[in-house]
């Protein structure tokens, strides 16, 4: 029987016939001389009739070579298997319940917020006040940002959005900075907004600021890169900033 060689098909191919056309009618000799010899039950495994002999040892070849053959199909199907898998995109999993509402008295420490018990949870959990009043601006920047994320809303738990009202006083500025697992949408909503990011994978660290914002426009901060906004009147200004995380 010939070596098992190439791709899988071709493996089984050359499988069948070898054994098909070189052992397979070896054993059905063989198998004709042992019944002859000890009639239809075939032959005895301790017999030394060489037409025994060559049964027991043929019908190993046959089986070996069967095995070869599903193992070498086996090899290249987990080969197209792998390739596959290399080439899939991954997504967060749709949520199996309505709500995660984040349990924030909970002393467990995880990656992440544990969940309340959803026998527990009320209207009250989906419910932020506060926009409504000014930050407080007096600081060496000139600005603050008041957070809506999930220790201040627990109903934002596992939604992958937050929000951020940003109150600026006279040319307050919001430093450069960048959210690595975040994008961020401002819209401006009183006041004037000069801002602007750097893309560093760019060869020349490009440096996108050419940009200033009126009441009602809107501006996107891409994930990962650095970016900044600044007041650039003598009067106060405020924004407010969609994040995706």
């Amino acid at each position: 029987m010939r070596e098992i060689t190439g791709s899988g098909a071709r493996a089984c191919k050359t499988t069948g016939a070898s054994a098909g056309a070189g052992v397979g009618a070896a054993w059905a000799h063989a198998q004709y001389g042992c019944r002859r010899e000890h009639g239809r039950n075939g032959c005895e495994h301790e017999c030394e009739n060489a037409a025994c002999e060559g049964v027991t040892r043929l019908s190993f070849e046959l089986i070996t070579g069967k095995w070869q053959c599903l193992i070498t199909s086996g090899q290249l199907f987990l080969g197209l298997l792998a390739l596959a898998s290399s080439l899939a995109i991954a997504t967060d999993p749709t949520q199996l319940q309505d709500f995660y509402v984040a349990d924030n008295t909970s002393n467990i420490f995880l990656n992440g917020f544990v969940c309340k018990d959803p026998n527990l949870v009320n209207e009250n959990d989906f419910l932020f006040r506060g926009l409504n009043q000014p930050g407080n601006t007096a600081n060496q920047l000139g600005s603050k940002v008041t957070l809506v994320f999930v220790t201040q809303l627990p109903g934002l738990n596992t939604l992958g959005i937050s929000l951020a009202l940003i109150d600026f006083a006279p040319y307050g500025i919001i430093p450069p900075h960048f959210y690595s697992r975040a994008s961020d949408i401002l819209v401006v909503i009183y006041g004037t907004l000069a801002v602007g990011f750097v893309a560093p994978n760019n060869p020349d660290n490009m440096l996108f600021t050419n940009v200033v914002l009126n009441e009602g426009d809107v501006f996107v901060f891409l994930k990962g890169l650095i970016y900044f906004q600044l007041n650039t009147e003598n009067i106060n200004a405020v924004s407010i900033s969609a994040l995706s995380c």
